[in-house]
Formats: C-alpha cells, sequence, structure tokens
C-alpha cells in the first residue's frame, strides 16, 4: 500500500507494480479544487503513454490541468475529462484508492484501473 499526502496544487507521481506484461505503471494523484483526491493512472487515452513522457511535468502552467506534453492533450483535475488535443472527450482511467483519517491517500500497488465511459462526465 503507497501512502501520499497530497495538497492542492499537486500532481504527485506513484510508481505501482508492474501490469500483467510486466510493463511499469504509474498513478497521478492531484486534489482538484473540490479540495478531493483523485487518482488517475498516469497514461494519455490518445496513445497510451505516460502524460509527464518522463519528465515529471504533469500540469499545465496555464490552466492547472493536467497535461500531456507528448500530444497536447487537457484533462480536467476533478474527473479527468479530455477538453483538449487529440483525444478530447475521453476521460482518464481512475485507479480505487481511499483517504485514511489524517488526509493521506492510501493507493494499492496491484489496483486494476477503473475504464471511465465518456458520458459520465460532462464537457
Amino acid at each position: 500500500m503507497k501512502t501520499i499526502e497530497p495538497k492542492s496544487g499537486d500532481a504527485i507521481l506513484v510508481m505501482l507494480n508492474p501490469d500483467e506484461r510486466g510493463r511499469p505503471r504509474e498513478a497521478v494523484v492531484v486534489v482538484a479544487a473540490d479540495g478531493r483526491p483523485r487518482v488517475y493512472l498516469n497514461e494519455c487515452k490518445h496513445i497510451p503513454i505516460p502524460l509527464d513522457a518522463g519528465t515529471a511535468q504533469l500540469l499545465d502552467d496555464e490552466s492547472g490541468m493536467l497535461f500531456c506534453g507528448t500530444h497536447g492533450a487537457l484533462y480536467r483535475l476533478e474527473d479527468g475529462y479530455c477538453t483538449a488535443g487529440p483525444c478530447r472527450g475521453e476521460i482518464l482511467d481512475t485507479l480505487p484508492f481511499r483517504v485514511d483519517d489524517e488526509g493521506r491517500v492510501l493507493i494499492d500497488e496491484d489496483a486494476e484501473p477503473i475504464e471511465a465511459q465518456p458520458d459520465e462526465a460532462s464537457p
């Protein structure tokens, strides 16, 4: 179990255990405007590569949204909905997590992503 203490304005990368093919996986932990954390799989919906492309730069300086450095896609923090770029209308996959009594985010390193459906978020 990984324990993270995110703050507003953070985008924290968390290493997970490899997938079934042995490929590395990472989670991105963010805190949305409502103060609640969100956990997404660090994988662009256009082409399945890390959003940060290995740079650890995850937030767009201008919009504050999650940013794919390869494709320029922008994803809202609150629901992972892509508002710009080649995968507009797609939603980042989430990872299950829980928040303990002290506000820390707990993520199981073997957690499987929950694939979002486009109608789960609104434009």
